[in-house]
């Protein structure tokens, strides 16, 4: 009786092993999609000189945000014809150089005015909304953020009641000349 049992047992765990047998695994093949992508803007990065020119005269830390800044431009009708000039829905906007835009968009700027139509690209910019991240001058990126204050300000202020909401303002640094920072001898 004994043996029976054993080789029923056995017979058993034989069954479960045959049930639960792993399936062979499925050949599955993955498409390289962002490759592709990238290798795409690559193409039209290297067919357009101007946009090639637009990459080389930015910071080097700065260049991968060109390719989807100008992408994001190129949807909301912004472009530049042949000479590099911004234009807008086909019309050229005057006396403007992209790469000069693009240049003064990225590059921390002390000193120096800011290059012809570049109100007509910074309200371009401000269209596509891209990230503050992407904007290497600090000025522009304060500039942004005031007029992100601005808007939500004008949010809060209630027609109903009247009443007013304080609009934020900047702290001060302070200026410590009570310390000197040299020993007198």
């Amino acid at each position: 009786m004994q043996k029976q049992i054993y080789y029923i047992s056995q017979l058993l765990l034989k069954y479960q092993r045959a049930i639960n047998e792993p399936k062979p695994p499925l050949r599955v093949t993955i498409e390289n999609s962002k490759e592709q992508v990238q290798e795409e803007s690559k193409r039209n990065t290297i067919e357009d000189p101007i946009l090639r020119d637009i990459i080389l005269s930015v910071p080097a830390n700065f260049q991968k945000f060109i390719p989807p800044i100008v992408e994001k431009l190129n949807t909301r009708s912004y472009d530049w014809n042949k000479y590099g000039e911004l234009t807008k829905d086909s019309e050229i906007i005057k006396n403007t150089n992209v790469i000069d835009l693009f240049s003064y968009l990225m590059r921390n700027v002390k000193k120096g005015h800011e290059p012809n139509g570049f109100s007509v690209f910074w309200r371009a910019i401000k269209e596509i909304k891209i990230p503050t991240r992407w904007i290497g001058n600090q000025k522009l990126v304060e500039m942004l953020g005031d007029d992100t204050i601005l808007d939500q300000v004008q949010k809060e202020y209630t027609f109903e009641t009247s009443e007013r909401v304080n609009t934020p303002k900047r702290k001060k640094r302070k200026q410590n000349f009570s310390k000197k920072k040299w020993k007198v001898f």
